[in-house]
């Protein structure tokens, strides 16, 4: 599995950006968000102005699921559903101001898990880095308007 990092103080959580799952780099380096996409994430971050000591980036499920032939696949609510624990433990234990759904995978199954924890931070959606690189990557508005929703997170928690 892929070990989330946490630079953080554990009294200091600002937000906690949960996206998909752990791509093929992220497993080679046991390191979340180290992939094509996950490094396009981390520049959109940089350049929001996230300071990596504020946040926590963690995915859905820590495993890379896959299709038999090797690429990428959505994981499945069984896979969602045993990971969740890991990501409710986080939520309590770093009580961050907000948590940041990246993509729609993170939104449909966690938005409803966090109802059920009863979190009371304040809760953001984000479309997932794949879908902005689709869209032109960083030299298209899209990406703009995405650093500038990542910049409203970070903002809203001071």
């Amino acid at each position: 599995p892929v070990v989330d990092i946490h630079n953080a103080q554990l009294s200091e959580v600002d937000a906690l950006f949960i996206s998909e799952a752990a791509s093929e780099e992220d497993l080679k380096y046991r390191v979340p968000f180290t992939g094509v996409t996950g490094l396009f994430f981390r520049h959109a971050l940089y350049q929001a102005g996230v300071n990596d000591s504020s946040v926590v980036l963690t995915n859905t499920v820590v495993c890379r699921p896959t299709e038999e032939s090797g690429i990428n696949r959505i994981p499945t609510l069984t896979e969602l559903e045993n990971c969740s624990d890991r990501i409710k433990v986080f939520v309590e234990t770093l009580k961050p101001k907000a948590v940041c759904l990246v993509g729609a995978v993170a939104r449909d199954f966690y938005g409803k898990k966090l109802l059920e924890w009863k979190y009371m931070g304040q809760v953001w959606l984000i479309h997932h880095p794949a879908y902005i690189l689709r869209l032109g990557g960083d030299t298209s508005q899209a990406y703009q308007d995405w650093v500038d929703s990542i910049r409203d997170v970070l903002s809203s928690t001071r």
